[in-house]
């Protein structure tokens, strides 16, 4: 399955100030997550695995408009079991004028467990936010090589030897994400209004 047609879902780490809102820089922003769909085989196959994966270039908004290639971020990141959330990184060169991108070095992986989640709630007894913690001790970190058998065992983590714990979800992982989703989404909600737009004409 080809990743342009699973459910593509961003996800923007940085604060408001990095993210870019105006047309050209939507724009751009869509082409260099096209070009890493295409260019980082890693990437697809993160998504291929896990379709509902958030993802990101870090901070384009700050070299936007510069004519030399800049160093970014690509991330990427999944919840697996409500319980786990796994993450990976990139560095990237951006280049601006064209809205493509270039790798350089490895990616890495981050297997996190969710230790608790803390809802944050206003004086008025509405919720305003969540905290959450990691269970630090359990965190794995691995490379390339362990993501390739990963790849080929489907998602299965006994294959480097790392044992999940299932059928126990910490409550309010899976809100923290789907909020998280609803505040993240510009740039699909930008697309799907131009591709109404061209349907239109």
């Amino acid at each position: 399955m080809k990743p342009k047609h699973l459910l593509l879902i961003i996800f923007l780490l940085l604060s408001p100030c990095c993210i870019a809102r105006d047309d050209m820089h939507q724009t751009l922003y869509q082409m260099a997550i096209h070009d890493c769909l295409e260019n980082v085989p890693e990437l697809a196959e993160f998504v291929e695995l896990y379709p509902d994966a958030i993802y990101a270039i870090g901070c384009i908004y700050q070299v936007m408009g510069q004519e030399k290639a800049q160093p970014t971020e690509l991330t990427a990141e999944a919840l697996i079991e409500e319980r786990y959330h796994l993450v990976f990184s990139l560095k990237m060169k951006w280049f601006a004028g064209t809205g493509s991108v270039k790798r350089y070095g490895e990616p890495t992986y981050e297997l996190r467990e969710f230790q608790s989640v803390e809802l944050r709630k206003a004086a008025d007894g509405s919720v305003n936010g969540r905290g959450y913690r990691y269970n630090v001790e359990s965190a794995k970190r691995f490379g390339p090589k362990e993501w390739r058998k990963l790849v080929v065992a489907n998602g299965d983590f006994s294959v480097i030897n790392i044992t999940l714990t299932k059928g126990h979800p910490v409550p309010g992982v899976k809100e923290i994400f789907q909020s998280r989703r609803r505040e993240k989404m510009w740039w699909q909600k930008a697309l799907r209004k131009q591709d109404e737009k061209n349907k239109q004409q």
